[in-house]
């Protein structure tokens, strides 16, 4: 089980480093803001309003993603990726095939996400 967790593990830790180069390489997103609008109709307007949002909340997805990646690549250099931060036992392997930058097990992460 063991030589299956490093293994897959290793995996991981490759796709995490694409990831973070993938991100910090990738379009900033162009927020509109209404003030920057043509001419239009109500409707013209609302879309204007609405496609700000959209594209805020993409930029704020992005910052935090690659907050995310960067302090998974930090846990990788003191040699702590793959465990978790909370409780130091092993993120399962299918957690971090899904999500790279994960630094906690699942359970510690519902105890964080219940706090806030």
């Amino acid at each position: 089980m063991t030589k299956n967790w490093n293994r897959a593990v290793a995996t991981s830790e490759a796709r995490l480093r694409r990831l973070a180069q993938e991100t910090a390489t990738g379009s900033a997103v162009a927020v509109a803001r209404p003030d920057e609008r043509t001419a239009g109709d109500e409707g013209d307007i609302a879309q204007v309003v609405i496609d700000g949002e959209i594209a805020q909340r993409v930029a704020d997805l992005r910052a935090s993603l690659q907050q995310q990646l960067a302090k998974a690549l930090d846990r990788l250099e003191l040699g702590r990726y793959g465990y978790c931060e909370d409780c130091s036992e092993p993120i399962p392997a299918e957690r971090l095939e899904f999500a790279p930058e994960a630094t906690t097990c699942v359970p510690c992460q519902g105890r964080r996400d219940r706090v806030r």
